[in-house]
């Protein structure tokens, strides 16, 4: 069985821009009825009394109609942010997942968010056990919904991907189920391998692979169009971490299947612009690895050179990702013409979750211009950004008595900043640069639109972030 074939199965879905009328409402197993009039939708007479009887009204458990049907009423507010409105609809969806599901959207500005959020809860990820079959999206205009959908299919492809186990998305299954998928839309594609590492010389990916069964390699996937702004996503893909030699303890090692989460919304992102056929040329550089233990594995106290010829004082063999993306940032950032734009994403740091938890993540950007886009983007989607600065004095924890930097500090103060400093040294030229810290990808009892545990975090974001760019239609970012 393929990989492809175990992501699960999105619902058939149709749209149409009438409202349901109240006949209508029987011929699914459940609604989801979204207003901001409390009078004039189906069944308001009950919803008000239940409303009146438990002392609110903005979003009521089901009510069941004699012929099994179940309603969900939520009165949408336009004060909440578009993070709240997506977490509402969550957990109103949860228990209306059936056969067949309706949403009829009463309120013009919830359409989007609606459509998105029940896609999500309503799709398969792997080993789930088909949770609907039929939606019907009521009172909406087809190019919204047409937008909602590829959004909700860049989740959905980002989460099924963080939930599939070590032992089948390994290395060489990602790289191909990347590839296929990438020529399946259309999208370029090109395998580095570990061979064509070793003649570019990327040092930090092949420290980082050496103890591995399967060679690391970095999957290049292109969407292009002619000029339109350019923009390279490049994604840490570690399928599983164990830790290397400093071996993590058992309760952090758990979970570590999710390690590829930033090469999984890199992927993601870049099929969703070939979907929507945005404006806007996108690259997606993944780099695929293991950090396994065995004699062969990297370790603290060695020096390792990377693609641009930095020598890397190893500290802890944990903290591969940054040597990842350490080569493939100058991989990326070698291309010519340079890109408009970098943004890299990784499951990065621990002391991203200790500053923010799992409920938002952490990112980084290198002038006022792109954190401002980055917040913007984060306001939009509904995934929330909290923008860390990037003190310079904070490097002196990185200087290295044998090397030209050390790749983490002892003591683990502030890594989260490191890091991003770390990598900032191998970028060449000067593109703007995002990173996003992954620490949402996974969070328990869900966030947002998704169910969790898996989140997807960071491809909505980036899916609004191009859609934003494209919008700008112009190359002056």
């Amino acid at each position: 069985m393929s990989i492809l074939s175990q992501l699960g199965d999105t619902p058939v879905w149709r749209v149409r821009r009438a409202v349901l009328a109240e006949n209508e409402y029987r011929r699914y197993d459940a609604v989801l009825q979204i207003i901001n009039d409390k009078s004039s939708a189906p069944f308001a007479g009950l919803f008000n009394a239940v409303a009146k009887k438990r002392g609110h009204d903005k979003g009521l458990p089901p009510l069941t109609l004699e012929d099994g049907t179940a309603i969900v009423r939520l009165l949408w507010s336009e004060q909440d942010s578009v993070f709240e409105q997506l977490e509402c609809l969550r957990k109103l969806l949860t228990p209306l997942l059936a056969k067949s599901v309706a949403v009829d959207i009463r309120v013009m500005s919830a359409a989007y968010s609606a459509i998105y959020a029940t896609l999500i809860a309503a799709s398969d990820l792997p080993g789930d056990k088909g949770k609907c079959r039929r939606l019907m999206f009521a009172g909406c205009a087809q190019q919204t919904a047409n937008i909602a959908v590829v959004a909700a299919a860049a989740n959905t492809l980002a989460r099924g991907l963080c939930r599939l186990p070590p032992n089948v998305l390994t290395v060489p299954a990602f790289a191909r189920s990347a590839i296929t998928l990438a020529r399946r839309h259309g999208v370029r594609t090109q395998l580095i391998d570990h061979k064509k590492l070793k003649t570019l010389k990327a040092g930090a990916i092949l420290a980082v692979g050496r103890a591995s069964v399967a060679p690391p390699c970095v999957v290049r996937l292109s969407y292009t169009v002619k000029n339109a702004p350019r923009v390279a996503l490049v994604g840490k893909g570690v399928c599983y971490d164990s830790g290397g030699v400093n071996v993590k303890p058992a309760r952090y090692m758990r979970g570590m299947k999710g390690d590829m989460a930033g090469a999984a919304v890199a992927l993601a992102a870049v099929l969703a612009a070939a979907q929507n056929r945005l404006p806007v040329s996108v690259e997606a550089f993944l780099v695929l690895a293991d950090n396994g233990i065995g004699p062969a594995a990297y370790c603290p106290d060695e020096v390792v050179t990377a693609m641009n010829g930095k020598r890397i004082e190893i500290v802890h063999s944990d903290a591969e990702g940054r040597m990842l993306l350490a080569d493939t940032l100058t991989l990326a950032t070698r291309v010519k013409p340079a890109f408009d734009a970098v943004v890299s994403f990784a499951t990065l740091t621990g002391t991203m979750v200790t500053a923010l938890g799992t409920r938002m993540s952490g990112a980084f950007a290198v002038d006022d211009g792109w954190r401002q886009r980055a917040v913007e983007a984060a306001t939009a989607s509904g995934e929330r950004l909290c923008v860390f600065p990037l003190p310079t004095d904070y490097k002196d924890k990185l200087k290295s008595n044998i090397a030209d930097i050390k790749q983490c500090a002892e003591e683990g103060d502030a890594d989260h900043i490191l890091a991003a400093l770390f990598l900032r040294e191998f970028i060449e030229g000067t593109p703007p640069w995002l990173h996003l810290d992954l620490s949402a990808s996974s969070c328990k009892g869900g966030l947002g639109a998704a169910p969790g545990p898996e989140t997807g975090f960071g491809a909505a974001w980036t899916f609004e972030l191009l859609r934003q760019l494209a919008n700008k239609k112009s190359k002056a970012l």
